[in-house]
């Protein structure tokens, strides 16, 4: 019995530390768009070439947003785009364990590490897609990144730096090691800074 109760606990707190969290981030459209109310559903409202909204998840071709009226519905993914400076970067994860923080990973009742900007990170799942850490050729300390990664745009303060030696290269803090290796490498992935 206690087994399993142990056992249990476990898939518990894997599950809420790897379930995706929705990162909403700031859209412009790239034509006239159709918000509805779901997929290929009834129509919520019209949108002109131009608009910003926030897009949170997006799946099957379909992107899930709020316009500035506060209105929400779904849009073709392919008529929308994040807002910034576009760019080619490669995107890897971090967590602030010993492994990735060597002696930078402190113990305070969870792994912590203090990046270039002051800033504490903690392995922690609040902590889930809102940092990361940058080459100086991707954006600058304080500048924020839209991606598309795991089916959602994830918008990423930029609060570490990253030697130029690795290129166009982004490091996504992840609140557990055993998650930065699930999550593997993005090769040429499109970015945004802002």
């Amino acid at each position: 019995m206690k087994k399993t109760v142990g056992i249990i606990t476990i898939l518990l707190i894997a599950i809420m530390c790897f379930a995706p969290m929705v990162s909403a981030a700031q859209v412009v459209t790239t034509s006239a768009v159709t918000v509805r109310q779901t997929p290929k559903g009834k129509t919520v409202v019209k949108l002109k070439k131009g608009t910003k909204i926030t897009a949170s998840s997006s799946k099957s071709g379909w992107t899930k947003i709020k316009t500035s009226s506060g209105k929400t519905g779904y849009v073709k993914s392919k008529y929308i785009k994040a807002m910034g400076t576009k760019k080619k970067a490669k995107i890897t994860y971090y967590c602030a364990c010993p492994n990735c923080n060597g002696s930078w990973a402190s113990w305070r009742g969870a792994w912590s590490t203090t990046t270039s900007t002051g800033k504490r990170l903690y392995n922690k799942s609040s902590y889930k897609w809102k940092y990361c850490a940058a080459t100086p050729s991707v954006g600058k300390l304080g500048q924020t990144i839209t991606v598309y990664l795991d089916g959602a745009w994830r918008r990423l303060k930029i609060v570490d730096r990253m030697g130029s030696s690795y290129g166009n290269r982004i490091d996504v803090f992840w609140p557990s090691h055993a998650g930065c290796y699930n999550r593997g490498v993005h090769w040429n992935k499109t970015v945004y800074v802002k």
